[in-house]
């Protein structure tokens, strides 16, 4: 079976710490873990996250 290829743009990332969106980013990140999916991450969306909070750099740094 293929895995899907998802682009995460910088709302994935972000949504993981967001009351709104925490569900379906927490689950986009447990399929991405289990080898479910495959990311696709971009030099414009590590760029965008270079100052973004700490959990947010560890969890792109948990992907890589």
């Amino acid at each position: 079976m293929r895995r899907m290829r998802v682009y995460l743009d910088t709302s994935v990332f972000g949504g993981c710490f967001d009351d709104e969106f925490r569900r379906d980013s927490d689950h986009v990140m447990q399929a991405l873990r289990c080898a479910d999916m495959i990311a696709l991450v971009s030099d414009v969306t590590i760029s965008e996250l270079a100052h973004a909070p700490e959990q947010v750099l560890e969890l792109l740094a948990s992907l890589l």
